[in-house]
């Protein structure tokens, strides 16, 4: 299992709804424990969401929903 195959897991299993990115990160950062977004060259979680996947991702107050791409 892979980072990137997690978050596309997560966000599939969300549906329709979405989830949170802080949710994603939370669980990312508990299943692998040395998983950095800026080891592989992203300053922000919701760049390196952008650079995985067809991922739609929407401002929810301060934090992002994120849902599959349709």
């Amino acid at each position: 299992d892979t980072p990137a195959g997690y978050i596309h897991q997560m966000v599939a299993e969300a549906g329709a709804d979405g989830i949170m990115l802080s949710t994603i990160t939370d669980r990312l950062r508990a299943k692998f424990k040395d998983f950095k977004v800026r080891d592989l060259g992203f300053a922000q979680m919701r760049q390196y969401m952008a650079s995985i996947g067809d991922y739609d991702l929407e401002k929810s107050g301060r934090n992002f929903r994120v849902r599959l791409s349709a």
